[in-house]
């Protein structure tokens, strides 16, 4: 699945868009999220009235049928095949198009600097603390005593809480330093994971929300950092080496969270586990330094800054001395 998702799909969006990748990618990831709660309920009507054979066929001619015409007609890898520059804008000459394309790290140097590790570190704390969570949480419920049926609104609580996040933080990432935005949502996520340990009834449901914020969060940070990191000569490999770590502790979150309730009958010990993993990974994110790659404003901005400056001093060394 990861394979045919936010890794391509983040590729190419990071190609497109340079002053509004963030928001870019987050409605990007909206489509996925969308997906991910329509399609189920229309796999299960499906399986209802034709049977699961005709349901899979159903939604495997769907992909052959819409999303593979689609993308072969339509979707360009990169503006450049176009004769185009990010976001739109038309090159000038193929000087300036050549020097737009791809700058940026190779994988071997970027998997050789602290950034990339620090970011890999704070990605696998969080994704095994959300979906340790996650998965658990209608159990987690239950096990405080809460009604099945007010349980299960959890799920769909966090669902909504993961578009959100996806497209807010989007938003966010385009007008503030990212890792101060990272540092923020992995400090709320900590909160929520705290409020389902410890927390009332009403303030369970509160943390969930949290908890699915993040969730949403993470899979725009990973690539809008990569992208300000690295750059876009490697994005691939260098995201998609971020993404494995946090798939796989997204798949380890889940046992932890299992096995630590086997051994002691609560949920309260990987919590706050999961809650110390989490201010670890807020950590992290203050660790990180100014962008390499800068978007667009920054470097307009910066230029600006320069030329007013080295007219000034112009001005300055023109005037005649009294």
């Amino acid at each position: 699945m990861h394979g045919l998702g936010p890794v391509p799909y983040g590729y190419v969006v990071s190609q497109w868009f340079d002053r509004r990748r963030g928001l870019a990618l987050g409605l990007m990831m909206l489509g996925i999220g969308g997906g991910a709660i329509v399609v189920p309920s229309l796999a299960q009507q499906f399986i209802t009235k034709l049977g699961w054979h005709a349901a899979y066929t159903i939604l495997g001619s769907a992909v052959w049928l819409v999303a593979v015409p689609t993308v072969a007609v339509f979707l360009k890898e990169r503006p450049q095949d176009i004769g185009l520059l990010p976001d739109g804008a038309r090159a000038r000459d193929a000087a300036e198009e050549t020097r737009a394309a791809r700058p940026g790290l190779v994988a071997k140097e970027a998997w050789r600097t602290a950034t990339f590790w620090l970011l890999a570190g704070a990605f696998f704390l969080v994704s095994a603390s959300v979906q340790g969570c996650v998965v658990h949480l209608a159990a987690m419920l239950g096990d405080r005593g809460i009604k099945a049926q007010t349980a299960a609104l959890g799920s769909p609580l966090i669902g909504a809480a993961v578009l959100i996040g996806r497209v807010g933080i989007g938003y966010l990432l385009d007008r503030i330093f990212a890792p101060r935005v990272a540092a923020l949502c992995f400090a709320g996520t900590a909160t929520g994971i705290g409020l389902l340990g410890f927390g009332s009834t009403p303030m369970a449901f509160a943390g969930a929300f949290l908890v699915g914020f993040g969730l949403g969060a993470e899979v725009d940070l990973i690539p809008y950092l990569t992208g300000r990191y690295f750059g876009l000569r490697a994005f691939g490999k260098i995201y998609s080496s971020l993404f494995a770590a946090f798939a796989l502790a997204g798949a380890l979150g889940p046992l932890i969270m299992g096995v630590g309730f086997d051994r002691t009958g609560s949920y309260i010990g990987p919590l706050v586990g999961f809650f110390l993993a989490m201010l670890l990974a807020t950590g992290l994110m203050t660790r990180l330094g100014p962008y390499r790659f800068r978007p667009p404003e920054a470097n307009s901005a910066l230029s600006t800054k320069l030329a007013n400056d080295a007219r000034e001093l112009k001005i300055q060394a023109e005037e005649p001395c009294l």
